[in-house]
């Protein structure tokens, strides 16, 4: 049995909050969530492209470290 584990997939901040410390404070909120049932492990999944620098300074700020990356394969040509 592996690690008991909790995973962020979104985190949504409305546009006039970011660039503040909402989605940081959600994150603390959801650790604590987490441990309270048992999780022993908090994964948080970056697949945006957006702000990808911020992200990781921030997340390494509160305790993540990087296990991994994300990745696309476009499987129809964008339509815009």
């Amino acid at each position: 049995m592996g690690i008991r584990g909790a995973t962020v997939h979104d985190c949504y901040v409305i546009p006039g909050r970011r660039g503040t410390s909402a989605a940081i404070k959600m994150l603390h909120g959801f650790r604590r969530w987490a441990g309270e049932r048992g999780a022993a492990a908090l994964y948080v999944s970056v697949s945006s492209g957006i702000g990808t620098g911020r992200t990781d300074r921030s997340l390494r700020r509160i305790g993540f470290r990087r296990t991994g990356g994300n990745y696309v394969a476009c499987l129809q040509e964008a339509t815009e």
